[in-house]
């Protein structure tokens, strides 16, 4: 009931405001809705509507539950259109909501003990307003105030400061991050170079095989673009082993004539896997129906039959 006639009022006293309708409400086991009929809602606006909305409610104005006449409606100035025309029943705040409504109200305003609201977002063409009424704003505040304290503590930083914190951190963070990603890409360039340095002849080409554990395919990928990068007459096989899947990249240098798309997609069928690429490098993954070894013998039988 609390909920339903809070409803009501925000909803009246957002159109009051601003003119915007309500097109349909939802009353949620914690967290009711309004669908209002406007593509955008200031804070302002928001401000406005629940000051308003609050002010009704203090002021204990009567709920007045009346069956009228279909001939009796042009006493009323109705909030929107009535969706039958026999057996009217309006739900009264005088002077303030005149609304058609079958539903459950208290006897006054007073007995919802307040209403806000908490965010809101688009919603196709219009804009859906989250708020809570009566203990719910109590719960609400509860659980967000105990989260405030929370982060007061992780942050070590005051209420009134803890947006300028968390920024700050996730400022901080970004840097590292990128300090990170730079650290790792020299990494990887220093460990492919050490790839190339170790490769074998194979049918008159570098080649660079290596089965790993645990290695992501994000790195997979960056190691086999630098080593075809970073060397002529070369091709990289690399496989990687993971809770029972094997992952795979093939890469080759520009002057290597071997299609690695062709290559990859003709092993793939081994380990019931998908992927695919360009003709330089190539990606998959699958199941590990065979070893790691066994599929990286069948690659190289591959490049050789596509010499």
């Amino acid at each position: 009931m609390r909920q339903h006639s809070g409803q009501h009022i925000l909803s009246a006293a957002i159109d009051h405001l601003f003119s915007y309708k309500t097109v349909s409400f939802h009353l949620g086991k914690e967290i009711c809705t309004i669908d209002i009929e406007t593509t955008n809602l200031s804070e302002d606006e928001a401000l406005q509507a629940e000051k308003l909305a609050n002010s009704i409610i203090q002021e204990n104005q009567p709920i007045e539950a009346k069956w009228v006449t279909e001939n009796e409606l042009e006493n009323y100035s109705l909030r929107k259109e009535l969706s039958v025309l026999d057996n009217i029943r309006l739900v009264i705040i005088p002077d303030f909501d005149y609304n058609g409504c079958g539903g459950t109200h208290p006897k006054a305003t007073g007995e919802v003990s307040a209403v806000k609201i908490l965010h809101w977002e688009k919603q196709k063409k219009n804009i859906r307003v989250y708020f809570v009424c009566g203990n719910r704003v109590i719960q609400q505040l509860h659980e967000k105030h105990k989260v405030i304290q929370s982060l007061t503590t992780i942050l070590s930083a005051p209420q009134e400061k803890l947006e300028e914190t968390a920024n700050r951190v996730l400022q901080n963070t970004k840097e590292l991050e990128k300090i990170i990603d730079d650290l790792k890409m020299k990494f990887l360039d220093h460990e492919a170079n050490q790839l190339i340095n170790g490769a074998k002849e194979f049918n008159n080409q570098k080649l660079v095989k290596v089965i790993f554990t645990n290695r992501s395919m994000a790195e997979l990928q960056q190691l086999g673009k630098t080593i075809a990068a970073n060397t002529d007459n070369i091709i990289a096989l690399l496989l990687n082993e993971q809770n029972n899947k094997i992952q795979l990249v093939c890469s080759r240098s520009k002057d290597v004539n071997i299609n690695m798309n062709n290559v990859i997609k003709q092993v793939l069928p081994l380990i019931n896997g998908k992927g695919g690429g360009s003709d330089s490098v190539a990606q998959g993954g699958g199941e590990r129906t065979i070893s790691p070894e066994e599929l990286m013998n069948e690659l190289c039988k591959e490049i050789s039959g596509n010499e």
